[in-house]
């Protein structure tokens, strides 16, 4: 049986934001959101201003913790960055720990309104993994990708997880894929990657030689290339 003309996979790879999670976070926004609910008063716009310029600056920064692969040191560089944008805009750093225990909350609740598993995916999983299919995540996403994992009950069904950041290279980047061919043990023809990127999916996905679908699920029906829900990869698959 073939898919959208790609042979049969060993291994189905999904990327995870847009595909697995539907994720509505604004680092900056959250931020400010989280200090109204504190009961600050304060100018929203010059303060969301100052900290995504605080961000932008210490971004190199967090790319060289994720290469730790440490959650702790990678936890500690947000409290860092809530510290310090307190300063920048005149408020206690006192205000830091319920700061970032809201924010934690946000967006690790189990009622997240920012990160939300789509309700195809633990069936796709079940499906797939019980027809002997390889399942992994490669996704460019930071350390934080296999806690997401975890709280979403997808860690049972995959056997390996890489996140973009713990490797310093991201897709479309043909290197990601190959490191992900690596730590499979398996030739790039026997892999199918599953994704919501044009580019950093579908095209990425290609030019490492794997099979690639686009997942759009703004379309009502699947067509050549392109699924609307991950329901019609197990019908065809399974």
């Amino acid at each position: 049986m073939t898919i959208f003309d790609i042979p049969p996979p060993q291994v189905i790879s999904f990327d995870c934001a847009g595909t697995l999670i539907d994720v509505r976070w604004d680092p900056a926004k959250l931020a400010c959101d989280c200090l109204i609910e504190l009961g600050v008063d304060f100018s929203y716009e010059y303060v969301e201003s100052q900290y995504r310029s605080i961000l932008q600056r210490r971004w190199p920064e967090f790319q060289k913790l994720n290469l730790t692969r440490s959650l702790e040191l990678c936890d500690k560089f947000w409290e860092d960055v809530a510290r310090e944008w307190l300063r920048s805009i005149q408020q206690p750093e006192e205000l830091q720990p319920e700061l970032s225990r809201r924010a934690w909350n946000e967006i690790y609740g189990s009622r997240s309104p920012l990160f939300r598993l789509y309700d195809d995916v633990t069936p796709c999983f079940q499906a797939l993994k019980n027809h002997g299919y390889r399942l992994i995540v490669l996704s460019n996403w930071d350390v934080s990708l296999h806690r997401f994992v975890q709280i979403f009950g997808m860690t049972p069904y995959l056997e390996l997880v890489i996140a973009s950041l713990e490797e310093g290279v991201e897709k479309p980047d043909s290197k990601l894929f190959k490191i992900a061919e690596s730590r499979l043990g398996i030739d790039c023809g026997q892999i199918l990657h599953i994704g919501d990127d044009p580019l950093d999916d579908l095209k990425g996905a290609r030019n490492a030689g794997w099979g690639a679908l686009l997942l759009d699920r703004s379309v009502s029906e699947p067509s050549t290339g392109i699924l609307s829900s991950l329901h019609q990869l197990v019908e065809a698959l399974c």
